[in-house]
């Protein structure tokens, strides 16, 4: 959340009977000015004297009610997932709200993701409910320019959207307006999927009944909306290309680490850059000639299942990934074989650098794509595909590939796999028809 300025100051507009002025909490953020009331009036003076760096006694009672306010304000404001004044009025008065609503589920669900240290997942479903806000409000398009163009976010007014309203109905209105203001359909379900968390718990805590649950389980479910699933465009290289990058010419120190990191990740069975700068030297496990790493996946780090990957890497591909080590890595002795997040104290300052150096590494691949002659922005997350679809040209079967990636079934993997590349359809395709003649 940005950050927010708290004072306690007087209102100087106007003098209360006695002469006094009355005193406001004000929160500022950025050209934002909120005001709130809090039944404490005094002299300027006195304010002034109580304020000071060394309050005199006769002054002291009112700068420890002052500080009480402010500490207050802190706490309520550190604890909310987004900032509105009226959810904020609310908490400052101890004013009793309703809790059977979607956005405040949403707010108490983001919460606690945050204490769970899933910054990732919290930041993901703070957008979400940003948008079902933007989007029940009337507010889309603002939502949309606060994260496309860099603008300071639009406050939120606080509103209730009772469970009851969210129907199928609503939602296809929601993926159609927000879809025309230019989103993907890979966002509509990566919101969409967060929504359904947040109903799937209204119903465990009973606000609401189970039949009234909008969205489609089962084939047989009518008329109730189904999240759509993105036609992602395949994004593995080929093996020429990955040759390509592994010999990029001329590359700046940057690139040659953002190109050295990818390889890391891709070689070591796709992992993600989160699980890669969390990797430590006592995961690493000799075996005979073949070296293992073993890691349980962030992402399901606090779930009671979680997931397991082991990495077995053959001689040479070690021998390479220690080069790599060596050049970017910590020396033995550390406990982290990357330095990147070695100083962040909390997962905070943790995910805010992993997504800090995924954005730097993915301007620097695009230079190296350049400097290899290939047409295609690289990101990080062509590593995965392109391990995955390594594995399926070398023969190996889709359920090897699928646990070398974590998946809990070979759906997903297929996902990830590329389609035959164009010359091998080219080839077979020739082999297949290799009886028919054209005259000209």
């Amino acid at each position: 959340m940005l950050k927010m300025l708290i004072a306690v100051i007087p209102d100087t507009r106007k003098a209360k009977q006695n002469g006094n002025f009355p005193l406001r909490l004000r929160i500022s953020r950025r050209k934002d000015r909120f005001y709130f009331p809090i039944g404490i009036d005094c002299s300027i003076d006195d304010y002034n004297r109580a304020t000071a760096a060394k309050p005199r006694t006769d002054v002291k009672e009112l700068r420890i009610k002052i500080d009480a306010i402010v500490k207050v304000a802190e706490k309520i404001i550190d604890e909310m997932p987004s900032f509105t004044t009226e959810l904020f009025r609310q908490k400052f008065y101890n004013v009793p709200s309703s809790t059977d609503n979607l956005f405040s589920l949403f707010e108490r669900v983001i919460t606690e993701i945050r204490k769970e240290g899933r910054i990732g997942t919290a930041n993901a479903y703070q957008d979400a409910y940003r948008s079902f806000h933007a989007f029940h409000n009337g507010t889309l398009k603002e939502h949309l320019e606060s994260r496309t163009q860099g603008k300071s976010k639009p406050t939120l007014k606080q509103s209730i959207l009772l469970f009851e309203n969210i129907t199928p109905q609503w939602l296809k209105r929601y993926e159609r307006e927000i879809m025309g203001i230019g989103n993907s359909i890979t966002t509509v379900a990566i919101r969409m999927r967060a929504l359904r968390v947040i109903l799937n718990r209204a119903i465990t805590e009973k606000f609401i009944k189970p039949e009234l649950y909008p969205f489609k389980q089962r084939e047989s479910d009518k008329n109730l909306y189904q999240i759509p699933k993105a036609n992602n465009a395949k994004r593995a290289l080929s093996a020429e290309q990955i040759t390509a990058v592994m010999n990029a010419p001329n590359l700046t120190p940057s690139e040659m680490q953002s190109r050295d990191l990818w390889l890391f990740s891709m070689l070591c069975n796709g992992i993600n850059f989160t699980d890669m700068l969390r990797l430590r030297y006592s995961d690493i496990i000799r075996e005979g000639t073949i070296t293992i790493v073993r890691f349980c996946r962030q992402k399901t780090i606090n779930k009671r299942n979680q997931t397991q990957i082991t990495i077995a890497l053959p001689p040479e591909l070690w021998h390479y990934i220690e080069s790599i080590i060596q050049r970017h890595g910590n020396p033995h002795g550390h406990s982290l074989i990357f330095p990147f997040i070695e100083q962040c104290k909390n997962p905070v300052e943790i995910n805010t650098k992993i997504a800090y150096l995924i954005r730097s590494t993915n301007k620097h691949l695009k230079s190296v794509a350049q400097k290899c002659g290939i047409d295609l922005k690289i990101s990080t997350y062509h590593a995965r595909h392109s391990f995955a679809s390594a594995l399926k040209r070398s023969g190996a079967p889709v359920a090897m590939i699928s646990d070398s990636l974590g998946h809990s079934n070979t759906a997903t993997t297929e996902q990830y796999l590329s389609g035959f590349e164009q010359k091998q359809t080219a080839d077979a395709v020739g082999k297949a028809f290799n009886f028919f003649s054209i005259s000209t």
